[in-house]
């Protein structure tokens, strides 16, 4: 094994802010003897850190199926996410115990409409979601239209390759 060798300096005497530090003092550094380590870390750490490196050291394994369910359940009250209520269903509920293929989320709110609510708890055709921007126009807007329908940013996109066209010709 190699051995490295390690000064120990009193800081008290060689302390860095001091002129004696600054000008490079040899003479307090050499008059202390050097001691030999068989790791250099080990001199700063000491030996109870050896101890504790090693009981560190876990192993990390994955979980079973059964430890990542019982991971999901409340510590306390010992129940977890609502299955759907459909049966041989998997999935979480929403609400009313189903989930969004059975008809689980937040209905709208319009009378005898069955549809799952968007936004402002009404879905697409009864005023959720995001709408054009286009004064008068009531369509749905998307983002990847710049808020527009469909029909206005085509329309659009067609106007400013024209002015485009005939700009730069």
């Amino acid at each position: 094994m190699l051995r490295t060798p390690f000064n120990t300096v009193d800081t008290s005497v060689n302390v860095k802010g001091s002129l004696g530090f600054i000008m490079n003092a040899v003479d307090a550094v050499s008059a202390i003897e050097p001691q030999w380590f068989a790791n250099p870390l080990e001199a700063e750490r000491g030996d109870s850190a050896k101890v504790s490196a090693k009981r560190k050291t876990k192993v990390r394994r994955t979980l079973s199926y059964e430890e990542k369910k019982r991971s999901r359940e409340c510590k306390v009250g010992g129940w977890g996410s609502v299955k759907c209520t459909v049966e041989d269903c998997e999935r979480r509920g929403k609400t009313r115990g189903l989930c969004w293929a059975h008809g689980g989320g937040t209905k709208c709110s319009t009378r005898s409409c069955t549809k799952v609510a968007v936004s402002n708890g009404c879905c697409w055709a009864h005023g959720g979601g995001k709408r054009c921007a286009y004064d008068g126009c009531k369509k749905a807007a998307y983002e990847r239209t710049h808020n527009y329908c469909i029909k206005h940013h085509d329309q659009l996109n067609d106007e400013k390759n024209k002015y485009y066209a005939s700009e730069y010709p």
